[in-house]
């Protein structure tokens, strides 16, 4: 019918053990109805998906010594601030993370790819120690 949207999503397991190709696939999953509404706060779960994707393009532009998209960058600051509005879930990271985004996001204004590499891997250093806390 009108307003209801079928959508396939692959989705890939990362703490599964990996095949000959370093990856395992998850099943294919059917979700329907997609609810375009948008709510001001989306599911922590949702937007912590949306962030490790971003997170994923930004690392691997990098490694291809390209400066990441400004709409890829925009959407993971967006997140990073709205990420950092949730309580306990990681709060004492939660003023550190949002200095590193704010100079991630200068370094790619500034087109300096040396200083994006290094914000890029030190927020990577503050998920990993608030995952460790928090996950």
């Amino acid at each position: 019918g009108l307003g209801t949207m079928s959508l396939k999503v692959k989705v890939s397991y990362h703490d599964m053990p990996t095949g000959p190709a370093g990856q395992v696939r998850g099943p294919e999953e059917e979700i329907t109805p997609v609810d375009w509404g948008v709510s001001p706060k989306p599911k922590y779960k949702s937007l912590k998906k949306r962030m490790k994707d971003e997170f994923k393009l930004i690392q691997a532009s990098l490694a291809a010594g390209i400066l990441p998209q400004d709409g890829l960058v925009q959407s993971f600051v967006q997140n990073s601030k709205l990420m950092t509005q949730y309580p306990g879930k990681g709060d004492e990271f939660y003023a550190r993370n949002d200095v590193a985004v704010d100079a991630f996001a200068r370094a790619v204004e500034e087109g300096d790819l040396a200083k994006v590499q290094e914000t890029v891997a030190l927020l990577d250093q503050l998920k990993k120690d608030c995952h460790q806390k928090y996950k």
